[in-house]
């Protein structure tokens, strides 16, 4: 080991220096350089850290307060680092959690340490949506969040305190049904959105006799119904009421599509979407099949454009079986994103200040799906 001379102009060799030692940490006496310099530290050549001498390799733990947290809620972890003193560490999440499912929308950082211990807080959101089991597991990384692992806590359960999503859609109330994704958010006008799902119709077209029996994917959603805007009532499904503005893609029975714009009155806009695949669409044949949809605000890659694209089977790399684009068909950017997806057959629109939801022609059919997401670029 070598020390800095008095004069700043050299070092001396530890091992050769006659007598040579080293104060203790309690300030308290010395401790020879013959001794055990067990529990000595020095601070190491990159100034970020301790070396610990005689008292073997460093040591890191993290440990969290609780080990279940329900959405809401918030759970610290304690960090302890003995033979670092001071100095940072870094963290990042190996569990199941994302970083949308926290406060602050992150899943990875660092925690400052003094006095060879720090703690690292994490809030959960509540989303109100049942996304099925998730854990924490926070690890404790030295360097930077993509450095080495030297201590790994042990999992914190997540506790899902919200409304199960329903799997299928179902025409029993009033021949409507709809369910809304959780609302997203950003921060950027040139952002665009990427509606993904599956769906299998072969309980639906055929079950409906309203020729005009249709699926529907909405994105931009606001309002409401009642007050005649454009119906009486409110229509509430799934905890929920009808949006009242929109746009967005239809399907009908025989592979057709229409993109549609929701105005708030019984007159929206329509727009028939050629098919440019160079293939047929037909939900007979294809029953199954994944919908993809694109659209922009008024600036950037998808600027004034809604695109939509149908694939064979479960998946967006299916055989493409349609795919057109409704150009602009543009939106005014409030960083507020919320999409719906929807079934329409034989639906009676109320005239009253309530909904009657008696069963209606069609009233077996369902649509299941899978996969129904919402990502913002």
């Amino acid at each position: 080991m070598f020390v800095r001379n008095a004069a700043g102009t050299g070092w001396l060799n530890a091992a050769s220096a006659a007598g040579f030692k080293i104060r203790n940490a309690a300030n308290t006496g010395w401790i020879d350089r013959t001794g055990s310099l067990s529990g000595v530290l020095v601070r190491n050549a990159a100034n970020t850290g301790w070396l610990s001498f005689g008292g073997g390799s460093p040591t890191y733990s993290v440990s969290p307060s609780a080990g279940s947290v329900a959405e809401g809620g918030a759970v610290t972890f304690t960090v302890s680092a003995p033979s670092m003193g001071s100095g940072t560490l870094y963290w990042t999440n190996a569990g199941s959690t994302v970083g949308a499912d926290f406060s602050d929308g992150q899943n990875s950082g660092s925690v400052a340490i003094s006095g060879g211990a720090g703690s690292i807080s994490r809030t959960l959101v509540s989303d109100g949506v049942t996304e099925g089991a998730e854990t924490i597991v926070l690890q404790l990384r030295t360097g930077s969040t993509g450095g080495t692992i030297v201590a790994t806590a042990s999992a914190v359960n997540v506790t899902d305190t919200g409304t199960p999503v329903p799997t299928q859609l179902s025409l029993a109330q009033n021949g409507l049904d709809f369910l809304y994704l959780p609302t997203g958010s950003s921060s950027d006008p040139a952002i665009y959105n990427d509606l993904i799902a599956t769906v299998d119709t072969s309980n639906f077209y055929s079950s409906v006799p309203d020729p005009y029996a249709h699926v529907v994917f909405a994105l931009d959603c606001s309002g409401g119904q009642g007050s005649n805007n454009p119906h009486s009532a409110p229509i509430i499904r799934n905890g929920a009421n009808l949006w009242a503005v929109g746009r967005g893609f239809i399907i009908l029975a025989d592979g057709s599509i229409k993109a549609e714009q929701w105005n708030g009155t019984f007159s929206p806009a329509f727009l028939d979407i050629t098919n440019t695949s160079g293939t047929t669409f037909n939900p007979a044949s294809n029953p199954v099949f994944t919908v993809r949809i694109k659209a922009g605000y008024r600036t950037g890659l998808w600027a004034n454009t809604m695109t939509i694209e149908v694939r064979a089977g479960a998946g967006i790399y299916g055989p493409l079986l349609f795919s057109g684009t409704a150009p602009g068909w543009g939106w005014d950017w409030s960083g507020s994103h919320k999409v719906s997806m929807a079934i329409i057959g034989g639906f009676v629109a109320p005239t009253g200040p309530s909904e009657d939801l008696s069963p209606r022609p069609g009233s077996g059919a369902t649509l299941p799906f899978s996969g129904l997401d919402l990502r913002l670029f």
